[in-house]
C-alpha cells in the first residue's frame, strides 16, 4: 500500500507529539552529557604557544617583542582543565634582558634567550593540575635595536571655542613646550613635532588648564606622558577713546592743522585691561609724503599705526578728515636782534 508524503509527515509529527519521543530525547541528552563529561576526565595533551616580556632592557637598546619568535610548551591535563586555561589565547613569560648574553645575527644586535632554561617560569605560568612535559625550540634570538633619542617641539592639538562675548585674554600657555623621544631610527628619523591628541569639542567661558597626553607611534617613548595647557578666558566689553591725530612726514616750514584734530577709537577689549589702555596707546596717523603744496586737496585719510595686542578688535572714526597747511614765516633779522 503506497502512501503520499503527506501521510508521511503526519505520521512523523504524530511521533515527536507523544510521550515516547519526549523521553526519548531526555535520555539521549543525559546520555551526552555523560558521555561529555567522561571524555572530558580523560588525560589529553596539547602545545601551547608562548610570548617574551622583557624588562631590564638596557637604556641604549629597544626591543621589538612582536619580532620574537614564540617557542612552544607541551602540557598535559584533565580535558576540563585544558579548556577552562583557554589554550588559543598566547601565555608570555617576563626575561631579564640586561642577564642574557648578547651575539650578533645578521650584522644586528641580539640577546639569546634559551626557553629551557625557564622551565620553572613556565610552569608557574599553568593553572594547577595542568603539568608541563616539555618545551620546544632550543634557542631564541631576541633582537635589540639601537635606541635614538631627539628633542622636538610639542604641538597642541585642541578644539576649543569661545563662548559669546568672550575672548582669549592672553596666549596659550604650554607647560611643555618640547620633549625628549627615543625610538628606532627609522621612526624618530621621520617625526618633527610631539602632538597632543585631539580632544572633545569645548567651549569655555572661563580659564582652565588640561592635562592633554601625546599621541606617539607604536614604539616610540618620550621624556613625559602628556603636558599641561592652560587657557586664560575672560569677558570682554566695548570701549571709546578720543586719539589725537599726529601728523608724519610734514613738508618742511609748514604746520599741520586737522579738522577735527582727533578721532573716537572704539574698541573690544577684556574687562582685566578696560582701564589699562589710554589714548597714549593708539596711534592715529596722518601720513602727508604724497601731498602736494597748493593743491585743491583738503581731506587726507588717517590710519591706525599702532595698538596693544590684546586689544581684540578696533575701528575708529572718522577716517578722512579735512586738514590745512599753514606757512610758518622765518624770523626777520630785527627780530633775531631784539632777542
Amino acid at each position: 500500500m503506497k502512501h503520499t508524503l503527506a501521510w508521511y509527515f503526519d505520521y512523523v509529527m504524530k511521533v515527536i507529539k507523544g510521550p515516547d519521543f519526549r523521553t526519548f530525547i531526555i535520555f539521549l541528552a543525559i546520555s551526552f552529557l555523560v558521555w561529555s563529561i567522561e571524555r572530558l576526565r580523560q588525560s589529553y595533551t596539547i602545545d601551547v604557544d608562548y610570548g617574551v616580556t622583557c624588562v631590564n632592557v638596557p637604556d641604549n637598546y629597544i626591543v621589538d617583542e612582536n619580532g620574537i619568535v614564540a617557542f612552544r610548551a607541551t602540557v598535559t591535563g584533565d580535558g576540563l582543565d585544558l579548556m577552562m586555561m583557554k589554550p588559543s589565547r598566547r601565555r608570555t613569560i617576563e626575561v631579564d634582558v640586561s642577564k642574557l648574553r648578547k651575539t650578533f645575527v645578521d650584522g644586528h644586535s641580539a640577546a639569546i634567550f634559551i626557553p629551557r632554561k625557564y622551565t620553572h617560569e613556565v610552569m608557574q605560568s599553568l593553572p594547577d593540575h595542568i603539568a608541563l612535559e616539555r618545551v620546544e625550540i632550543d634557542t631564541v634570538y631576541i633582537p635589540l635595536l639601537t635606541r635614538v633619542k631627539k628633542v622636538l617641539p610639542v604641538i597642541v592639538t585642541d578644539n576649543v571655542t569661545l563662548e559669546s562675548q568672550h575672548m582669549f585674554s592672553g596666549p596659550r600657555m604650554l607647560e611643555l613646550d618640547t620633549v625628549w623621544v627615543s625610538g628606532t631610527n627609522d621612526k624618530i628619523d621621520t617625526m618633527t613635532a610631539v602632538y597632543t591628541r585631539p580632544l572633545e569639542p569645548i567651549v569655555l567661558r572661563d580659564s582652565i588648564s588640561l592635562s592633554m597626553e601625546f599621541d606617539l607611534p607604536n614604539g616610540v617613548e618620550a621624556s613625559a606622558r602628556g603636558a599641561q595647557v592652560t587657557y586664560c578666558v575672560e569677558p570682554y566689553t566695548e570701549k571709546i577713546i578720543s586719539v589725537p591725530i599726529t601728523a608724519v612726514n610734514v613738508p618742511e616750514g609748514y604746520t599741520f592743522r586737522a579738522f577735527p584734530q582727533s578721532v573716537n577709537v572704539t574698541l573690544s577689549l577684556g574687562l582685566s585691561n578696560f582701564d589699562v589702555v589710554t589714548s597714549n596707546d593708539i596711534d592715529i596717523v596722518a601720513d602727508l609724503q604724497d601731498v602736494k603744496l597748493g593743491s585743491n586737496q583738503q581731506k587726507i585719510k588717517v590710519k591706525l599705526a599702532e595698538y596693544p595686542k590684546y586689544i581684540r578688535s578696533i575701528s575708529y572714526s572718522p577716517i578722512f578728515v579735512e586738514y590745512l597747511l599753514e606757512h610758518r614765516h622765518s624770523e626777520t633779522a630785527k627780530d633775531k636782534v631784539e632777542k
